[in-house]
């Protein structure tokens, strides 16, 4: 499949094609925002998420879905066909918005006057589509949306997607209202960060219009740039785009040089321990970007009308104060980190601490049992923290100091972490395990 992939696969389609990697689009987008604000035109950009992307697909069969495939056990997000299988669904979209630009029903960006038009990118399951700035162009990409999640089963997440309005006069507000989804303006987060880390390196200045751009407010400027560089050489060269964090661009440039300036890395290392189950990294992950939805994010929403922790009952329930703050949850870290003989100040959130956590030496049986023991007093506070809210059903500091400690053994049984220890061991007598 890989191999026929690349032949059959929407030129607009980024991701798991040998040869085409992420910085493609991010460049052809820049260039058309570009070219539309150099052309001092309206236009929308419409960033497009899908509910678990990967999680639901319809067959079709001569363009019907069908029973005819009976799905017995579900492909995971990891396993190697499932990306070649989101991206040949993702294709009947691409030919669907490619069929409506040229129906005229979405208009797409050009790059120049007289340039090929481009009405969307798609990297695995982002999407972006670009519109003029009217209403009925975003009425037809809703109903192109809504038919594709009826054939395909893949459904927008329009609390996640987002409309950018570019020009001075647009209406990207209110068409993002009717859309049913959030409005934002430039820059866009991780592009305009892409586009800042590079430098123009202007050689002959036809690709940036040098010679054709009416300069009026800077005419007495240029004119003195005029007589210091004079004419440009007949073999200056294009102008092109330098990356200024290292010699070649890279998806991992951006993302070491956003992690504090380059200075702290994110700490993958700690969080993906292959000993902690993946639904607990998960969490902690988001954690780590204040991702989960506690009572504060809740109530944002309007989803729940009071915000006090459920444990101290003094505080709103923020992803910080929850799992690190709380005066009720100090009361299990405190257990711990006395058993460590380790007096341990809290990092002010759950990234910080997870990086410091990590930098912490011990034994090398310590050191594992160590590894271990921010996951399972997270996970434990976010399952009683869940138990309260839903359940109305609550445990004292006691069982949940017993909770953690049963996690991190059926964590660590096919290991010898805690060889020699049984689990009511653990549970009456921790300190004869950690000494």
């Amino acid at each position: 499949m890989k191999l026929v992939v690349p032949s059959i696969i929407s030129e607009f389609q980024g991701a798991f094609v040998h040869g085409r990697q992420i910085q493609d689009g991010i460049l052809i987008a820049f260039d058309l925002i570009d070219s539309k604000l150099r052309m001092q035109e309206t236009g929308l950009i419409c960033k497009v998420d899908f509910e678990k992307a990967f999680d639901y697909l319809n067959f079709l069969l001569k363009g019907k879905t069908t029973d005819l495939f009976k799905s017995q056990k579900g492909i995971r997000q990891d396993d190697p066909i499932s990306p070649f299988i989101f991206i040949l669904v993702a294709k009947i979209l691409s030919l669907m918005l490619k069929k409506a630009a040229s129906d005229n029903l979405i208009s797409g960006f050009k790059v120049s006057q007289n340039g090929t038009t481009i009405s969307h990118l798609q990297f695995a399951d982002d999407l972006v589509v670009f519109l003029n700035d009217d209403e009925l162009q975003v009425q037809n990409l809703k109903h192109i949306l809504t038919v594709f999640e009826m054939i395909s089963g893949l459904k927008v997440n329009y609390r996640k997607s987002t409309m950018v309005g570019l020009g001075q006069l647009h209406n990207g507000e209110v068409f993002a209202d009717s859309f049913g989804c959030s409005s934002s303006q430039l820059p866009m987060n991780y592009l305009e960060f892409v586009k800042e880390g590079t430098l123009l390196t202007v050689r002959n200045g036809n690709n940036i219009h040098f010679w054709e751009d009416v300069w009026d407010n800077e005419i007495l400027d240029v004119a003195n740039l005029l007589q210091v560089i004079g004419e440009p050489p007949q073999n200056a060269g294009e102008d092109v785009r330098v990356w200024r964090y290292g010699d070649t661009f890279s998806v991992a440039n951006p993302y070491t040089t956003l992690e504090e300036g380059g200075l702290l890395r994110f700490p993958d290392k700690q969080l993906w321990n292959s000993t902690v189950p993946l639904k607990v990294s998960f969490l902690v992950w988001n954690l780590c970007y204040k991702g989960a939805p506690t009572l504060d994010m809740l109530f944002r929403a309007g989803l729940v009308k009071d915000t006090n922790c459920l444990f101290c009952n003094h505080f709103a329930e923020t992803n910080d104060h929850l799992f690190l703050h709380c005066t009720s949850v100090a009361s299990i870290w405190s257990y711990f980190l006395h058993s460590f003989c380790v007096g341990w100040a809290l990092a002010g959130d759950v990234r910080m601490n997870l990086w410091e956590w990590g930098a912490k030496k011990n034994s090398s049986r310590l050191k594992e049992i160590w590894s271990l023991l921010s996951f399972a007093i997270w996970w434990t506070i976010w399952k009683e923290r869940n138990n309260r809210l839903y359940n109305n059903h609550s445990r004292n500091i006691n069982q949940l100091i017993i909770a953690v400690k049963c996690l991190l053994y059926s964590w660590a049984v096919k290991s010898d972490i805690f060889s020699g220890f049984s689990l009511s061991t653990l549970i009456c007598n921790w300190d004869a395990v950690i000494h």
